[in-house]
């Protein structure tokens, strides 16, 4: 971890760390992006079933009830096959996808974290920062200006304790 002693120290891993949020960001919308498009692909796929469910349940149905006579019946039973090896290869796909696209909704779920993490880390950043400007300036105070700042201090703490416990 790098030494945070310094102004300069906390404003220069403040930049690194908005650096990594804006990549962040940017991964993260690549992958919202793609995630919706793997998404759309598996509704398409979704649809492409239910039609040859359809189609199965049709021809099931002519088989079952002899529609078409005796004449297209090894027909038939062939068209059924195929269909039957195309909707398990459309399911197939469909559970490769459906794993792509759980596999982006991790990766989706990790890096916003590590976006709320790294901006958790810059919030603390800029506290610490904060501390250091106030208690860097107190050598320099006269006695008169520390006790009002301690006053102002405590006052604001006081003010804070009251909103906490009123809620």
């Amino acid at each position: 971890m790098t030494n945070l002693l310094t102004i300069n120290n906390i404003n220069n891993e403040v930049n690194k760390t908005l650096t990594n949020i804006n990549e962040k960001s940017i991964l993260y919308n690549i992958l919202q992006e793609n995630y919706n498009i793997n998404n759309d692909i598996l509704m398409s796929f979704d649809t492409k079933i239910s039609l040859i469910e359809s189609k199965i349940n049709a021809i099931n149905t002519s088989l079952n009830y002899n529609f078409n006579g005796n004449d297209n019946y090894m027909c038939l039973l062939s068209i059924l096959k195929k269909t039957n090896i195309e909707y398990d290869n459309l399911k197939k796909i469909k559970i490769e996808y459906n794993n792509k696209l759980n596999e982006y909704d991790n990766s989706l779920y990790n890096t916003n974290l590590e976006i709320q993490l790294l901006n958790e880390y810059l919030e603390h950043l800029n506290k610490m920062k904060n501390r250091m400007n106030r208690w860097n300036n107190i050598t320099n105070l006269t006695d008169e200006e520390k006790y009002k700042e301690t006053y102002k201090n405590n006052y604001l703490f006081e003010e804070q304790l009251n909103s906490i416990l009123n809620k």
